[in-house]
């Protein structure tokens, strides 16, 4: 009984830390589809695993990553954090990844409410003319002159919510740190006010837009 006590207990310590440990999802498709590598170690040439210049979506779990274009870390490098990235093209590493690694960062403080934010795009694939916004709540977008014109989103921190009519009314979602290269019909050049709910994302799993 007491062997499997200590089995148990050394179970629980092994999970605990395999939960911590820094994680990252890559798909070999846009949209979180197709082939699928997950890894929490540094991965310094993908070509030994047949997953070289594969990656179109990410899923970081946790931890922060740097991500490369060639080998050994070198090349073009980004830093991402935890979130789900649909799409690689406006970070320039789309069917580019050769090498990645967690990046230790010392424990700090929690980013200031006022450095959440989110940037909306007048056209997909994060294109066109944009808007940042970093304060709160924002009633009405026609204020800003750009009100039913945002078609794409990014969101570099913070939890949001995006509503199609003016005071937070109408058709509503939720978006959380990550790059939406379009957005659903319901909020497609519709969004006319917006939400800061949390300036830090209080969860892994990207909102669901679905009935």
């Amino acid at each position: 009984m007491r062997n499997l006590a200590i089995a148990l207990v050394a179970l629980t310590c092994l999970t605990a830390g395999i939960d911590a440990a820094a994680q990252i999802v890559i798909y070999d498709r846009p949209d979180f589809r197709g082939r699928t590598f997950t890894t929490y170690d540094a991965i310094r040439n993908f070509q030994r695993y047949g997953f070289n210049d594969q990656a179109q979506s990410i899923v970081v779990r946790s931890g922060k990553w740097e991500l490369c274009t060639d080998a050994d870390f070198r090349g073009r490098c980004v830093t991402l954090v935890p979130g789900r990235y649909p799409s690689l093209v406006s970070l320039d590493i789309k069917n580019r990844l050769s090498s990645l690694r967690p990046v230790d960062e010392p424990v700090s403080a929690p980013a200031p409410a006022e450095r959440a934010r989110i940037t909306l795009f007048g056209q997909p694939d994060l294109r066109g003319r944009s808007i940042v916004i970093d304060q709160p709540i924002v009633r009405d977008l026609s204020r800003l002159g750009f009100d039913d014109r945002a078609t794409s989103v990014r969101v570099e921190r913070g939890y949001w919510l995006l509503c199609s009519e003016p005071d937070l009314e109408g058709e509503c979602r939720t978006f959380g740190p990550g790059d939406y290269a379009v957005l659903p019909p319901e909020l497609d050049n519709r969004i006319s006010s917006i939400r800061r709910i949390s300036p830090r994302y209080p969860y892994h799993e990207r909102p669901r837009w679905g009935g």
